[in-house]
């Protein structure tokens, strides 16, 4: 027993063989109340389940195994220093230890199959009763899942022991039972050898993790597992037959129940409101050895083996609805239609009844075929995302509340298939999927991955030895056998990043032939090894997935293409999101069928902390922050969501881009459609694989300038309280249905839509406006569903009314609208007597060091400093305004932009070439040119890297890093395509020998107004930025290539006229729609658990910073706003932070964020370098957002205006 923690073959001592989850229920309709909801749980009312858990157990933490005192498991040990500890609860989430984040570095040295002798060992014991005791029932102890090994004893008798953390494990403990007083102890080894076997990417936590039940069983016979499928045939499609197969697993330990034909097998079938379709089919029965599980013969049974039984039914749907005189149509399950039915299994002896076990019931099938993934005979595209079991304060332990916000949460950004990243789940988690309708990949608690870190020595990995086989044999076979008849199971999979080696041949040899009905996953090796049935590449290029599904498609290879990870969404990431899906949806033959995001939650553990200050705060803690080594800090953060379920601006970007609906503009050739040619017709694509439109209602409306437009209201704009913000119905004539399009004309005329933009613009203040008509289109839920409320969006998109000839024939009073704003902005801006405040002339004087004021009316005052050679400050109306508006080039590094190694990271390059430290090269030259109302000021100089400042880059390469983009599966030696990415940059060689630090050129024209307004031109020379000779394959770029200044921060409402509501950059803006929009300064800031860039807006044409409404600034305070316009035509990228990029750059946490006193930062971008997204370990940001060395111009105005009087 004491080497059983360090022994790979030892995978368990006395533990019964898997099962599906059973209950013993004392009566049907006990059963089928507690199948008809989402999830049994664990006890549920009626069954003779007992929870020994969801309460606190007393417990001790001990140095390692050998320092547990040997009779710690007696019922008379005195528990001298045991404190109380919840179970389910990982020992580290409540004051116990340490918890320890790594991505796949062991966190112990690598010694197979030894561990080290420092093992921390939690000892627990609990107390409980029986209920219902009964000596002629048999007992079942099962420990729901056991972190990383559990020795068990009961009243002071061994027990057992197990491994693997993520199963649960059962031991009849019939024997050892008394109907009161019986304490249970359980001995936890932080360390053994299945940790070899769980290097997934996560934290290292320990304990007993998931609920601890007793189960009583009848114990003349009783059901000890079944299975149930559901084999479907189809022809062209079409469902052709259906039938239902039900194996149940026998113990009988009375004999004479057997030799008298006493005992039944029946089972009925029921609608999930108890409508009864099906009742008592019977079952064969037939005595076999294997159905008897030999463990019974351990410690805790009865002396009298039971005897082995099988019980069989097959039925032919169709044939027994019919005998039965229903005339119910049978309904599949799919994610899209997640109809089940209710399965009850009745164990009678003698005519009485035993006890009832049943599961909901999917009728469903997936194969691979002909290059697709066929659910159903339908081809399927998987919106997918990999997700751990987290919670932010008690980490593996998840209720059923919290799994299910996950899963509406998913549901409601379009999410259909879920990969159990990587282990199997609670089993509640597959009832819930179930019910609410996911996909579901099934992974074994397998991976390896710190064996071969480099994926350059395969056979380092235990798959290679038959010393781990039987351990990894078990993870799979245990795994299908608790969850095959969980219907939302589409796959099984072999377990992740564990090489490619005989046990994996082994493993899914035995699932396929177990069960025909799931094919079989596993990327490792290469992504298309014999053991795998889909081609599932992680982290592929979208040029490298078109590669690889060609060369399968050509080479007769039927498998399907699948992406079982991608897009890794850490930190302010998801860039490019949406050129996956334009492949996926565009992929010739539909051979890539969609993939999975990594990953869904982030996975930051709250931490609790006193500030010197004595405060005491909460914060969400990484890698590192408990003191624990070695560690992978923030690479835990790669959700979609936060911690605590609120969340990423990129789970907009991933609702929007996989929406299961497509619209767009109708191809000329169904122009015929429209009543009158002249009406724009609009075309909807239906993605969904089973569901017509039926389920949804569509509406439209025109916007002007970025404001809904009510057509045929006299006041054209919505947006007055109680208007419908322009939104009008948009019948169908004919659903769409799935894997179709249609052509739909708009109920609107051009001519009468171009009035009433033209009108819309003409009544708005005048503002310079950029894109000015367009059609926005949107589908909603029309009723309410499990998942989400009628209303709830399903997919939204915007039509430009520019890019059709139809629009460009009529839409002459829009353009004189927006010529006449643009002028009326222009004339704003320029003239000096537009109301009697701003009668008078400008004043400029230049100092003896260089610097340049301007004064004016309205206490107008601008200093350009010769040091900056740019504004120094800038007030109006007595109120600064403007302060330290300088270039900008650098941001706070995102966690992508810190991705590579060995200086090839972004942000290492920036760092190199001094972009966070420039300054001027002595004093600006500067110029100025006095009229009497206005001043212009022309100012040039040259910025280089200052000495000795504080790098904005600080660890900027490698955060948590250490995987080779692409080597997952161009491991094969075979493998099709280039796995570089980009294009090598031009004069990156060796021979081109530079300095690493930089130097950029820069030439300004102010012209200031008496309105109180500076009109601003910069000329940027970029091409000596980035000198330093790149490596093969990178590219240059600069973060950004723009303007930042303070404004002070009584200005903390922003408006603006650009992509939004949600933060959105170059590459991740497919969610984001153009239109004015408006909050606080403080909401504009995304709070990602690693401070870093973000709160951008895209697309913008203006930007305005205003102090908030009268009653929201209290009496007495002056409103001011400023606005920042674009002049040229030309959209921006935005920011509005109260932290400064320094702040950003510089914290690890939100909490040490502290908002600057009395001001907020202000960035405006010419261009900014999209997020990337494809990975997070080397520079991915695609060619077309990057940010090339060269010269840049930007022209924009910031206008100044006191409010005073005014509202």
């Amino acid at each position: 027993m004491a080497v059983f923690w360090q022994d790979p073959r030892a995978v368990a001592i006395n533990r019964r063989q898997s099962h599906t989850p059973l209950k013993s229920y004392v009566a049907p309709d006990a059963a089928a109340r507690q199948l008809a909801l989402p999830t049994q749980g664990y006890a549920p009312a009626g069954s003779r389940e007992q929870l020994l858990s969801g309460c606190d157990w007393r417990f001790k933490l001990f140095d390692c195994p050998e320092a547990v005192p040997a009779a710690f498991h007696d019922t008379s040990y005195e528990e001298e220093g045991f404190t109380t500890i919840p179970v389910p609860g990982n020992w580290e989430c409540h004051g116990h230890g340490t918890p320890i984040y790594t991505n796949y570095v062991y966190p112990i040295p690598v010694d197979p199959p030894f561990v080290p002798a420092s093992n921390p060992t939690g000892c627990y014991r609990h107390s409980f009763d029986v209920e219902g005791h009964s000596s002629s029932d048999r007992y079942f102890l099962s420990i729901g899942g056991a972190d990383s090994a559990a020795l068990l004893w009961l009243n002071g008798s061994f027990v057992g022991a197990c491994k693997d953390s993520r199963l649960p494990s059962d031991w009849e403990v019939t024997a050892l039972l008394q109907p009161v007083g019986n304490l249970l102890a359980v001995q936890v080894m932080r360390w053994s050898d299945a940790t070899y076997l769980e290097d997934q990417d996560m934290w290292r936590l320990s304990g007993l993790h998931r609920h601890v039940t007793l189960l009583r069983k009848p114990g003349r016979a009783c059901i000890t597992d079944f299975a149930v499928s559901t084999p479907l045939t189809f022809e062209a499609g079409q469902l052709q037959a259906a039938a239902l197969q039900l194996q149940v697993q026998l113990e009988v330990a009375d004999m004479q129940l057997l030799q008298e034909g006493q005992l039944a097998v029946t089972a009925d079938l029921l609608l999930p409101d108890g409508t009864e379709l099906l009742q008592d089919l019977p079952a064969t029965l037939e005595q076999r050895w294997y159905a008897r599980d030999a463990s019974a013969s351990a410690a805790g049974t009865t002396t009298e083996q039971p005897t082995g039984c099988m019980a069989r039914l097959a039925v032919d749907m169709a044939a027994a609805l019919a005998a039965a005189g229903s005339s119910h149509q049978l309904q599949l399950w799919s994610a899209e239609q997640p109809h089940l039915y209710l399965l009850l299994i009745k164990l009678a002896a003698g005519g009485q009844l035993l006890e009832v076990e049943g599961c909901q019931v999917g009728f469903r099938t997936t194969r691979v075929a002909g290059g697709h993934l066929l659910h159903n005979g339908q081809p399927l595209l998987l919106r997918g995302v990999n997700r751990h079991e987290w919670h932010e304060r008690w980490g593996k332990v998840c209720d059923e509340d919290h799994m299910t916000v996950d899963i509406k949460l998913m549901k409601a950004a379009n999410i259909n298939a879920v990969r159990c990243s990587h282990y199997p789940n609670d089993q509640r988690w597959y009832d819930l999927c179930n019910y609410y309708g996911l996909y579901v990949i099934d992974e074994a608690n397998i991976e390896t991955h710190g064996f071969d870190p480099g994926f350059a020595h395969d056979s380092n990995h235990p798959a290679h030895h038959e010393a781990w086989l039987p351990a990894m044999m078990s993870r799979a076979s245990r795994m299908h056998a608790r969850d095959k008849n969980q219907p939302c199971i589409i796959m099984w999979s072999l377990g992740n990043e564990a090489g490619y080696g005989a046990a994996h041949d082994a493993m899914a040899a035995w699932l396929r032939h177990t069960d025909p009905s799931r094919p079989v996953h596993y990327e490792g090796g290469g992504s298309r090894t014999p053991a795998t049935d889909v081609i599932c590449p992680m982290y592929a290029r979208v040029q490298q997935l078109q590669a690889l599904a060609a060369e399968a498609a050509s080479s007769g290879d039927p498998r399907p293409v699948m992406l079982c990870e991608y897009a890794h969404s850490m930190g302010n990431s998801t860039g490019n999101f949406d050129a996956y899906w334009a492949c996926f949806e565009g992929s010739p033959g539909a051979r890539i069928i969609g993939g999975f995001i990594w990953d869904w939650a982030d996975q930051a553990l709250i931490k609790r902390e006193t500030l010197p200050d004595g405060k005491q705060i909460e914060y969400w803690a990484v890698g590192g922050d408990f003191g624990d080594t070695p560690n992978d800090a923030q690479f835990c953060c790669n959700g979609l969501v936060f911690p605590d379920r609120s969340v990423h601006p990129a789970y907009h970007e991933a609702a929007a881009c996989m929406a299961p609906l497509r619209f767009g503009w109708a191809p000329a050739s169904h122009n015929a459609l429209a009543e009158d040619t002249q009406q724009p017709v609009i075309s909807i694509s239906n993605k969904y694989a089973f569901l017509d439109t039926s389920h949804l209602a569509f509406s439209w409306r025109l916007m002007a300038a970025g404001v809904p437009v009510v057509l045929g209201a006299s006041d054209s704009l919505g947006t007055d309280a109680g208007t419908s913000e322009g939104w009008q119905p948009l019948p169908l004539r004919d659903q769409v249905q799935p894997g179709c399009d249609v052509a739909l004309p708009l109920p609107e005329s051009f001519a009468d839509m171009a009035a009433a933009a033209a009108a819309a613009i003409s009544s708005m203040q005048a503002t310079p406006c950029g894109v000015y008509a367009l059609v926005e289109l949107r589908a909603e839920l029309a009723s309410s569903y499990s998942w989400a409320d009628a209303g709830h969006v399903v997919a939204t998109s915007q039509l430009h009314l520019a890019e059709l000839d139809c629009w460009r024939q009529v839409a002459a009073a829009v353009d004189a609208a927006v010529v006449a704003q643009v002028q009326q902005h222009a004339d704003r801006i320029s003239s000096s007597s537009s109301n009697s405040s701003n009668r008078g002339e400008l004043h400029a004087e230049q100092g003896a060091g260089g610097d340049i004021i301007v004064t004016g009316p309205n206490r107008l005052r601008v200093v350009f400093s010769a040091c900056s050679g740019s504004v120094e400050s800038f007030s109006f109306a007595g109120c600064s305004l403007v302060e330290g508006l300088q270039p900008c080039f650098m941001r706070a590094p995102t966690d992508n932009d810190r991705g590579g190694s060995g200086g090839s990271s972004y942000a290492a390059r920036w760092a190199t070439a001094g972009l966070d430290r420039l300054g001027l090269v002595g004093k600006a030259s500067m110029r100025v040119d006095h009229a009497p109302s206005t001043v212009e000021v022309i100012s040039q100089f040259v910025l280089q890297p200052q000495a000795a400042a504080a790098s904005t880059a600080h660890a900027v390469e490698g955060v948590g890093v250490g995987e080779v983009g692409g080597a997952h599966w161009f491991a094969s030696s075979d493998a099709p395509a280039t796995t570089t990415p980009h294009s090598p940059a031009p004069n990156t060689t060796s021979s081109s020998v530079c300095s690493s630090e930089g130097s950029i050129a820069v030439t300004a024209k102010f012209t200031v107004y008496a309105s109180g307004s500076i009109a601003m031109k910069w000329d940027f020379d970029t091409t000596r930025a980035l000198p330093a000779p790149l490596a093969l394959g990178l590219m240059p770029s600069l973060a950004r290539v723009g303007l930042r200044w303070q404004v002070p921060s009584q200005l903390s409402r922003a408006s603006w006229f650009g992509c939004g509501p949600h933060e959105c950059y170059p590459d991740r803006k497919a969610c984001a729609h153009l239109a004015r929009h408006s909050m606080d300064v403080s909401e504009l800031h995304t709070p990602y658990v690693f401070p870093q860039e973000c709160g951008g807006r895209a697309g913008v044409r203006w930007l305005r910073l205003a102090t908030p409404s009268p009653h929201a600034r209290g009496g007495g305070v002056e409103a001011h706003e400023v606005v920042m316009a674009s002049t040229d035509g030309t959209p921006f990228q935005m920011s509005a932070s109260p932290y400064s990029l320094e702040q950003l750059a510089c914290a690890r946490h939100q909490h040490e964020l502290v908002p600057a006193c009395g001001h907020y930062h202000v960035h405006i971008d010419a261009a900014q370098m999209g997020v990337g997204g494809d990975d997070s370990w080397s520079p991915t940001v695609h060619p077309q957002f990057l940010v090339k060395p060269g010269k840049y111009t930007m022209q924009l105005c910031i206008q100044a205006e006191s409010l005073a009087g005014t509202k």
